[in-house]
C-alpha cells in the first residue's frame, strides 16, 4: 500500500507545468545603426538566448529575465533565433527585421 502512495505521488508531480518551456522577449533591431537589443521578459530557465547569424558571422547574446543585451555588425540579411538555453547552430533561423519584433514561445518538453 505505501509504495503505491509513492507511485501514485511521483506520477501526479510529473504532470506540474515543470516541463513548459516559455520564452518571451522583445528584439528592437536598427539595421541602418548595424546593433539590435534583446529585451528579456520571460524566461522558463530564467535567462533569454539569441544567436545572430550574418554571413560567416555569428554573434551569441543572453540576458537575464527583466534585463537586455545586444550586438553589432546586423544587416537586411542577419537571421536569429531565441530559446532558454544556449541556441545550437542548427536551430531555425528566421529573418530579423527593422524596428521591433516580439518573440513568444510556449511549448512542452
Amino acid at each position: 500500500m505505501r509504495w503505491t502512495v509513492v507511485a501514485m505521488a511521483l506520477l501526479v508531480a510529473g504532470c506540474s507545468d515543470t516541463g513548459k518551456h516559455s520564452l518571451h522577449a522583445t528584439l528592437d533591431a536598427d539595421q541602418a545603426g548595424g546593433n539590435v537589443t534583446m529585451m528579456c521578459t520571460e524566461s522558463s530557465s530564467g535567462t533569454c538566448y539569441g544567436l545572430l547569424v550574418t554571413g560567416s558571422d555569428v554573434a551569441r547574446i543572453s540576458a537575464a529575465v527583466g534585463t537586455s543585451a545586444g550586438t553589432t555588425g546586423i544587416t537586411e540579411e542577419t537571421r536569429y533565433c531565441l530559446d532558454t538555453s544556449e541556441p545550437l547552430q542548427g536551430c531555425t533561423l528566421k529573418v530579423l527585421r527593422a524596428g521591433e519584433q516580439i518573440v513568444r514561445q510556449e511549448k512542452a518538453h
